[in-house]
């Protein structure tokens, strides 16, 4: 098969492009003109076009002969709204929209767990739960998810959304929230908000590039939505024991309770807002609000498709962190 990918110099993508190599597709990259990191391409048995995402008349010339997408292009740091829906939502829409007349036979797009939002305590969120994202950056993955829905009746290329908690690997990246926990015991600034027994999904990247390389072949319908996570859910507590025994530090002993984690975050960001120093460094109230949270998947759904997590949760996280560890 003709697969384009876009997002390609970014973690999943370089994880994709060599699983979909080794499985005999043609694969093009999508890169922006102003991309970096393509030197990792060029010893890839790849095709790259370039095109920014809202030129539809280049991009539908493009595609005309590919038949499969995978979307995973966006922006997931960005503070700023207009750039996260930007990046998300209406480059998404965008490059969707440019697949209406040519053979596009699955436009996959990665979207998150946030985009759904915080599961119930000792329950799962599956595909049917109303989403109630928290984050902004929730609310711009759930309003792509929304916009390509809409464009369907339209456009008419069938759509897979992929929907994944934290994905976690090697190479994942540096501001990784995984490396940003580690950091924060290592430095033993870290305090539980609560008691730590939140519950926690999280995704090898193997997981997921196994269940991407499997939609190909799915017999599905015009438009489906699939949770991908591991099989083990972890408690917060739990992490922060894995990380500090793999780094040999001690555990924290200590806690702050949400409503005290909350007012102060109001009114350090209040500070920071007014003062051009922003010298305090404290979680934003939306942050505050996801570290508490329970984020558990229920992936029953992607197991009937033949989805089958073979990666062990704490031997993975373990080797991640050594890579923290060792400054890989």
């Amino acid at each position: 098969m003709n697969i384009l990918v876009t997002g390609s110099t970014g973690f999943v993508g370089k994880y994709l492009l060599k699983r979909l190599i080794a499985d005999g597709h043609k694969v093009i990259c999508l890169l922006r003109p102003e991309s970096v990191g393509i030197d990792g391409l060029k010893d890839l048995n790849i095709e790259i076009w370039t095109s920014g995402l809202f030129d539809t008349a280049s991009l539908k010339n493009k595609i005309k002969n590919v038949d499969i997408i995978y979307h995973l292009a966006g922006s997931v740091f960005s503070q700023s709204k207009k750039e996260l829906f930007r990046a998300n939502c209406e480059a998404t829409a965008s490059l969707y929209s440019a697949t209406a007349d040519t053979n596009i036979k699955k436009f996959i797009y990665l979207s998150s767990i946030t985009a759904c939002g915080p599961s119930d305590q000792n329950s799962k969120n599956d595909e049917n739960v109303k989403p109630h994202p928290i984050s902004l950056y929730g609310q711009s993955k759930l309003a792509a998810e929304l916009a390509i829905r809409t464009l369907f009746p339209t456009v008419k290329r069938n759509i897979v959304i992929v929907r994944c908690p934290l994905i976690y690997g090697e190479g994942m990246n540096s501001d990784s929230r995984l490396f940003v926990l580690t950091s924060k015991l290592v430095h033993q600034t870290y305090r539980h908000i609560g008691n730590g027994n939140n519950q926690i999904s999280f995704c090898s990247i193997d997981n997921l590039i196994d269940f991407f390389s499997l939609i190909p072949s799915l017999n599905l319908s015009n438009v489906e939505l699939f949770n991908i996570a591991d099989k083990r859910v972890l408690l917060m507590r739990e992490l922060v024991s894995l990380i500090c025994s793999t780094n040999n530090i001690q555990e924290p002993n200590k806690n702050i309770s949400p409503m005290k984690a909350l007012f102060f975050s109001s009114i350090i960001h209040l500070i920071n807002r007014v003062s051009s120093l922003k010298s305090f460094d404290f979680p934003a109230p939306e942050q505050i609000k996801e570290l508490m949270s329970h984020w558990v998947m229920d992936i029953s759904k992607a197991e009937k498709y033949g989805y089958s997590p073979r990666s062990d949760v704490n031997d993975l996280l373990k080797k991640v962190v050594r890579l923290y560890q060792s400054g890989a």
